[in-house]
């Protein structure tokens, strides 16, 4: 095993920071990649990747966890892995936004294309797989306990051809 760890904040001072980056491509080429993988499992569960910061406090929010391409149009692929035993499903992938417990809002989830100063934007899809029972699709907005409930909201964008 291999643990990098960075040193312990007493007070109000930070604790330390562990970075991993690479240099620039200094001319015509490709700078140097970053790839955390676990290995496979031949009987069993392989590792698993966790990527998390640390509670936030009374006077402090948690940190934030970004991904990120840079300039260029580089694109971020999430996916899970397929199940080939009858027993086992595929993964999932599940976007949850944190809960306030006081006094706040909680946090939303945004799922938005790009934008193209030239051409169009691309489209967002969202869809159940075919199979012989597919998946449902399902848009809901959550209980009011203390008042109004939150809309389902479906609109078209406006054409403004020149």
């Amino acid at each position: 095993s291999v643990k990098l760890q960075s040193g312990f904040g007493a007070a109000a001072m930070p604790s330390g920071m562990i970075q991993l980056a690479t240099s620039n491509a200094m001319g015509p080429g490709i700078s140097g990649g970053i790839a955390l993988q676990t290995g496979a499992a031949v009987s069993g569960t392989s590792g698993g990747l966790t990527f998390a910061t640390g509670d936030g406090d009374l006077i402090g929010p948690s940190g934030d966890v970004n991904v990120k391409t840079g300039l260029g149009g580089g694109s971020i692929a999430i996916a899970v892995g397929d199940s080939n035993l009858p027993e086992r499903e595929g993964g999932s992938i599940d976007a949850t936004a944190g809960d306030a417990n006081g006094g706040a809002n909680g946090g939303s989830v945004t799922i938005m294309s790009g934008t193209s100063l030239d051409l169009a934007s691309r489209g967002v899809s969202i869809g159940s797989s075919n199979g012989p029972s597919s998946g449902d699709v399902e848009l809901t907005s959550g209980d009011g306990s203390l008042g109004q409930t939150g809309s389902l909201k479906l609109a078209t964008g406006n054409a403004m051809a020149f």
